[in-house]
Order: C-alpha cells, then sequence, then structure tokens
C-alpha cells in the first residue's frame, strides 16, 4: 500500500491518522505539537521534520490545519518543494477567498492542488462526506486513500466550490444550534421540564427530530459543554466565513449575522472552549427564568 503525507495531526488529522493506517497505508506525518508527536510515536507514524522530506517520501499529502493563516504558511512552504507529481489538498474549514490565495501559490508550482471540506463532526469520522474543488482527475487520483475516513468523496466543480458548500453547510448548523438552545430556554421558561420535552421530540416522528436536535438538546438536559465535537471558538469563526460568503453573495444574511452574535457573546462570557450547545448559557442569562 502506498504512503500518504499528512500536514496537521490534531483532532481529525488523527482520526485520518488511524482509518489510513488500519486499511494499509503507510502514513507520515509533520507537525510541531509534542502531543501529535507522541500520538505518532504510540501509532507507529513517521515523524519527519521538513516539508522536503515529507515531499521525498510520498506523492500526496492532506493538510489538516487549524486556521487559514497556517495553511497559507505550509502552502508557501510546499510550494517550494513538490514537483508536477505531487498532489495536494487541504481539508481544513476556511473562506473560499483563503482558497482562493491558497491556490494562487500552488499555481506558481509545478504541483497540483484541490481543496476538500468535510462534512461531519469527528464522532462521525468514517460517515463524513469530503466535498472537493479543484481538478477532477487528482481528487479521483486521491480518493482511495481518502474514502479510508469518509464515506463519500464529492467533486463539486472548481476550486473554492468545496470550500464555500462547506463553510454554508456549518453556518446552517450553527442557525439549527442556536435555534434548539432557544427554544429549550423557552421550554423551561414555560414551566415544561426540559428533559420531557427532550424526550417526547427525541423519539417522534418530528420534522425536528434531527441530529443536530438529539446532540445539543442532550447536551442541554444532561448540562454536558466539555469533550466538546465543536467549541463556541470554532463556531464563531465558521458563523463568519458563512456571513462573508452570503454578503459577498449580495445579501444581507439576518439570521447568520445573529447567530454569529450570538456565537461571539458566548465567547466573550469565556465560553469559548465548550462545545457549541453552551450558546444555551448565554441565553439563559439573557432570557431569566420567570419561575425561579
Amino acid at each position: 500500500m502506498e504512503t500518504i503525507g499528512l500536514i496537521g495531526v490534531g483532532t481529525m488529522g488523527r482520526l485520518m491518522t488511524e482509518c489510513m493506517k488500519k486499511a494499509g497505508y503507510t502514513v507520515v506525518a509533520m507537525d510541531t505539537s509534542e502531543a501529535s508527536k507522541k500520538f505518532c510515536a504510540d501509532n507507529n507514524v513517521e515523524v519527519v521534520e521538513t516539508k522536503a522530506e515529507l515531499a521525498k517520501k510520498t506523492k500526496k499529502i492532506i493538510c489538516s490545519l487549524p486556521s487559514p493563516k497556517i495553511s497559507k504558511i505550509i502552502a508557501k512552504e510546499l510550494a517550494e518543494v513538490i514537483t508536477a507529481e505531487h498532489i495536494v489538498t487541504d481539508t481544513s474549514t476556511m473562506a473560499p477567498t483563503d482558497v482562493e490565495e491558497i491556490a494562487a501559490i500552488y499555481a506558481n508550482s509545478p504541483g497540483t492542488f484541490v481543496e476538500g471540506g468535510i462534512l461531519g463532526r469527528p464522532s462521525m469520522v468514517g460517515h463524513w462526506t469530503l466535498v472537493m474543488g479543484g481538478d477532477k482527475a487528482a481528487v479521483e487520483a486521491l480518493k482511495p486513500a481518502l474514502l479510508t475516513f469518509c464515506a463519500k468523496v464529492v467533486h463539486a466543480g472548481k476550486v473554492t466550490s468545496g470550500s464555500t458548500i462547506k463553510v454554508l453547510n456549518n453556518a446552517l448548523f450553527g442557525i439549527i444550534n442556536a435555534g434548539v438552545c432557544e427554544v429549550f430556554v423557552a421550554v423551561e421558561n414555560a414551566g415544561i421540564d426540559q428533559k420531557v420535552f427532550y424526550d417526547i421530540v427525541s423519539t417522534s416522528q418530528s420534522a425536528t427530530n434531527c441530529g443536530v436536535f438529539k446532540e445539543i438538546g442532550n447536551r442541554i438536559v444532561t448540562n454536558k459543554y466539555d469533550e466538546p465535537n465543536a467549541t463556541i471558538d470554532i463556531a464563531v469563526k465558521d458563523t463568519l466565513c458563512g456571513q462573508q460568503i452570503a454578503q459577498n453573495a449580495g445579501m444581507s444574511p439576518t439570521l447568520i449575522s445573529t447567530t454569529l452574535q450570538a456565537f461571539e457573546n458566548t465567547a466573550y462570557l469565556g465560553l469559548g472552549k465548550e462545545d457549541t450547545s453552551a450558546l444555551y448559557k448565554y441565553l439563559r442569562q439573557v432570557y431569566p427564568n420567570p419561575n425561579k
């Protein structure tokens, strides 16, 4: 089985590594974090120190990075060492404008860049949908490795197609997340037991009985905001990107903007590292329970 390069062994990168190794791939990684290096050592994953060394060991490189700023730095360094045989994809969440900048960096190199946006929470690894933009042949070449941790790999069109779909999907998640939190405040303020409400809706055939309702609602009724699938800080970043896309498309996105403000206020309360369901805590302060 071939070797795949991975730059960024964080939450998502570790899941990718485990899946690729289980499928028989050799993974060579780069990450400056000591925790990530320990993970690699514990899982028999070789860690290299330079982009040139990584490029010598593999022609297929996946980037899973925490911010567009870091993705651009990595792109500049990789663009200097890759060849015409190399294919690089970045699965990090970022705005289409950031992807355009990264694509422009790689355009000055002989290698091929394709973007990839993952739809799915970390807990759903193996069931993710990876939406990709760029050269279709390059996407097909990467697909076997990508399908070790995704259920579907979809070519959406040109570069920025994947990021646009991913970011707007995340903005939609934010809106639904905020709606669930607000409704649970209303439920309690109306004198209804939240668990009774949750149990009824989550076992019904109602259209509102969706994955987001079950996940966010369960966290609220069990008061479990730690061990986040996604944090408030991430929600702020993703929803801001969604707002920018909508504004660039000529819209004044009321729901996205209202949701962004709610996430920002929640982060201001010092809850940025908690799960996105912690938005409930902010709304609970805004709307005190009249029954108490």
